[in-house]
């Protein structure tokens, strides 16, 4: 029998039950992969982060959706972060090691800023997934390959993405068949927000998705002439962020909080 120490965390959230939840889990040894896959289908969070010391102020660090592992996740890595300043005394920063390379996280107080590698994105056009979002009229549609296939779509103004009702089921089954992480539907924001999106995956709707941003950031950037962009996703969960697009990386910032914390026992 192992002993996890396991906590629930809202990222993006100032307090409990908003932002984008996330489980982290701390382990001392590598466990197999139908472990880390059985705990996140059982915790059933969007993602679960498996973090592991390696050297003094150095992790490692995967992911877990309930179906399978991704590549990246931005705000379980903050809620990692998080977690080790506050419940496990590490100094900040902190360094991860991930499949798309190294990532850095700074605690301040409640508030983590995470840097990562920005994504590139390029033109293209799926009338197949414009259909099932229900979305005829569209400013641009861009795609990005790495790490992973995904697509956004910027539409014409912030109430038409924040009334947008896709048919989920039809998204769903066409990003499965693409092999697509997500879709990000997005427009110009609107008093001091910059832009707003909202993302939907192969499980539903995304409440605060730092991935999808690999994307949006430098377009909006390149778009609104400026780095330093501050970001609404409107759901119910009313998630904000804070975006500063460098030359070759991101960063992104928002507030924590921790909800639940506890052993899982395996």
């Amino acid at each position: 029998m192992v002993d996890i120490p396991f906590h629930w965390v809202d990222v993006f959230a100032d307090k409990p039950f908003k932002g984008s939840p996330a489980a982290v889990c701390i382990i001392e040894d590598e466990l197999s992969d139908d472990t880390y896959l059985n705990i996140a289908a059982e915790i059933n969070l969007r993602e679960t982060a498996y973090t592991m010391k390696i050297n003094e102020g150095e992790y490692k660090l995967r992911w877990f959706t309930p179906i399978r592992e991704v590549p990246f996740c931005g705000h379980a890595t903050i809620a990692t972060a998080y977690t080790l300043v506050h419940e496990y005394h590490e100094t900040t920063p902190i360094t991860f090691q991930s499949q798309i390379g190294k990532l850095e996280a700074t605690v301040n107080d409640n508030r983590v800023t995470l840097s990562f590698p920005r994504g590139e994105t390029e033109k293209t056009v799926n009338e197949a997934l414009l259909k099932k979002l229900g979305i005829t009229d569209y400013i641009e549609m861009r795609k990005i390959t790495r790490p992973r296939l995904a697509y956004m779509v910027e539409v014409e103004d912030a109430e038409d993405a924040k009334m947008l009702e896709p048919d989920m089921v039809g998204v769903q089954e066409l990003l499965r068949e693409l092999d697509a992480y997500f879709v990000a539907v997005t427009a110009k924001g609107f008093e001091l927000f910059d832009y707003v999106y909202r993302v939907f995956n192969q499980m539903d709707e995304d409440h605060g998705c730092v991935t999808a941003n690999v994307l949006l950031g430098p377009y909006w950037s390149r778009k609104l002439g400026k780095c330093e962009l501050l970001v609404h996703q409107p759901t119910y969960r009313e998630t904000k962020m804070r975006i500063e697009v460098l030359d070759d990386r991101m960063k992104v910032s928002g507030s924590v909080t921790q909800l639940i914390k506890g052993t899982l026992t395996t």
